[in-house]
């Protein structure tokens, strides 16, 4: 077997997703690497500017295999491992690498077929993966609409699944950002299609939100029919607020307006100044109305001032300057 002497120059071994490397935490430690292998593995830490690390197996070097196989003697070390024909010693190469960056280096059609077929089989538990979702975030950023089709289709299709997950609500974002046209379309439609429901998730309303941003007529009008009668409703809930304080913010003044009077028409409009979510959807009504809608929102609110200003949510309300607007 040959045996490796690589210099690492200056580089910590702890590397990060894209492919750089990070130094150790804040904290001071003084001890660098001696350079030397113990115990079959590659000690973590920095390295010295002139100590070379000598191994004698694929196995000294697991989990650092992408650095080693970057310098000169490094890179000839692992070809010679290729020569024994060991599937361990492949596996353990490809395990190794198949993160830093191997889209980027795509060039033919040929290559790029053969990892679309190799991403498609598994691109909801990869989009949903700590990991995973950067390598499609990654192929998003560098091929074509065309070549990101099979992530549009297949992110239409899983919508629901996608945007409710804690991952998967930023990679949905991510798919409407960098798709156009048809692909973009479909899967605006299917998100608006299930707004109330994403709506009141706690990831699927930055979903939601995105979508709002947009103003495209078709989305919005799609989420309205959807809202509408149950804004007092979303109001009321964590996640949803947000949603309809964006509704507020964005829509233009006829459905800001069918927003705001729908608050002020609930059976108990006392209950929303003095909820720990729906307050803040108030004081975002405060904001925006104008004139006559203005002054009729102050008036509900202030006819409820002896009951609810000395609340803890309400308060904010009652010192709000919005309300001498």
């Amino acid at each position: 077997m040959l045996q490796a002497s690589v210099i690492i120059q200056g580089e910590s071994v702890n590397h990060v997703r894209n492919g750089s490397f990070k130094g150790q935490s804040n904290k001071c430690n003084h001890s660098q690497v001696a350079g030397a292998c113990e115990n079959g593995r590659v000690s973590k830490g920095y390295r010295s500017y002139s100590t070379p690390v000598r191994c004698n197996t694929l196995a000294d070097v697991k989990g650092y295999i992408y650095m080693f196989a970057k310098e000169q003697n490094g890179c000839r070390f692992i070809q010679s491992v290729f020569d024994e024909e060991n599937p361990k010693h492949v596996e353990m190469v490809f395990d190794d690498t198949i993160r830093h960056k191997l889209i980027e280096t795509l060039k033919t059609r040929k290559q790029i077929k053969m990892v679309v077929s190799a991403l498609e089989p598994g691109f909801l538990a990869l989009i949903k993966d700590l990991n995973g979702n950067h390598v499609i975030q990654r192929y998003l950023r560098c091929l074509s609409d065309e070549d990101n089709k099979f992530i549009f289709e297949a992110a239409s299709k899983f919508c629901v699944d996608i945007a409710t997950h804690q991952h998967g609500c930023c990679m949905l974002q991510r798919c409407i950002n960098h798709s156009t046209g048809k692909h973009q379309e479909r899967l605006i439609l299917e998100i608006s299609a299930n707004g109330l429901l994403l709506a009141q998730d706690a990831f699927g309303n930055y979903v939601v939100q995105s979508i709002l941003e947009l103003q495209m007529p078709f989305a919005v009008s799609m989420l309205i029919s959807q809202f509408e009668r149950n804004y007092v409703h979303l109001a009321r809930q964590k996640f949803s607020s947000h949603v309809v304080e964006k509704c507020l913010s964005v829509f233009d003044d006829h459905s800001r307006s069918k927003i705001i009077r729908e608050l002020l028409s609930a059976t108990h409009f006392e209950q929303l100044l003095q909820d720990p979510h729906a307050n803040y959807v108030v004081q975002t009504a405060l904001r925006v109305a104008e004139g006559s809608l203005h002054n009729l929102l102050v008036k509900a609110i202030e006819s409820h001032k002896a009951l609810s200003r000395n609340n803890p949510y309400s308060k904010r309300i009652f010192s709000h300057k919005l309300l001498k607007k």
